[in-house]
């Protein structure tokens, strides 16, 4: 269902490059767009940024706001450009349980009226809660 050309990603970073490359590490994004706005970040942690961008091949921008609303907006701006309508704003500390989790969306989304769905949401799993995740059943 979306493809390069239809969903992006975008997140907002202040020195915390080491999550970012976590988030990296624990999904696969080498299809979708991901446009990282840093709000602020130290030179060095902006240098790892830097480094961060050649090896996971993202987007890496200076947010014109610390506000998270004017984020949003820039980001829809910048997706809006490449002609993507979809974007997904995650933290680079909330990772997806499974790689595949692309897929899984794709085929929640496909028995979604998507003409009359504005937002997309997902709740998070605490350390409590994540020994009883199983991702067969909790796609639901």
């Amino acid at each position: 269902m979306f493809t390069q050309n239809q969903f992006g990603i975008f997140l907002v970073c202040k020195n915390n490059y080491e999550l970012l490359e976590t988030w990296f590490e624990n999904g696969n994004y080498s299809d979708i767009p991901v446009l990282v706005l840093d709000i602020s970040s130290n030179k060095s942690n902006f240098d790892l940024a830097k480094d961060l961008q050649t090896k996971f091949n993202f987007e890496l921008k200076i947010a014109k706001s610390g506000i998270m609303q004017e984020n949003i907006f820039e980001a829809l701006n910048y997706f809006h450009s490449k002609k993507i309508y979809w974007a997904m704003y995650t933290h680079q500390d909330a990772y997806p349980l499974s790689k595949n989790w692309i897929s899984h969306l794709n085929e929640k989304l496909k028995t979604l009226p998507l003409d009359k769905i504005g937002v997309v949401g997902f709740n998070i799993y605490h350390d409590s809660e994540i020994k009883n995740w199983n991702g067969d059943t909790n796609f639901k």
